[in-house]
């Protein structure tokens, strides 16, 4: 099984403050994340494919939420 990564190798992966990350993760659920108990947790798996659907709707002109 993959290591999970926590918000600080999440936020140096995406280039992102800690701050910026929790927000787009935990307040608006923007980014895909879970809590084991009170520590927020990613899959890395997870958001490397949600980088690549940013990355795809940008290409195109959409807004993300725009793609499926």
């Amino acid at each position: 099984m993959q290591s999970l990564w926590d918000l600080a190798e999440t936020a140096r992966f995406l280039n992102v403050s800690q701050a910026v990350l929790r927000k787009r993760a935990v307040v608006t659920g923007e980014i895909p994340h879970f809590r084991i108990g009170a520590k927020i947790r990613f899959s890395p798996d997870q958001i490397r494919a949600w980088l690549d659907k940013q990355s795809s709707a940008r290409v195109v002109g959409l807004r993300a939420e725009d793609v499926q």
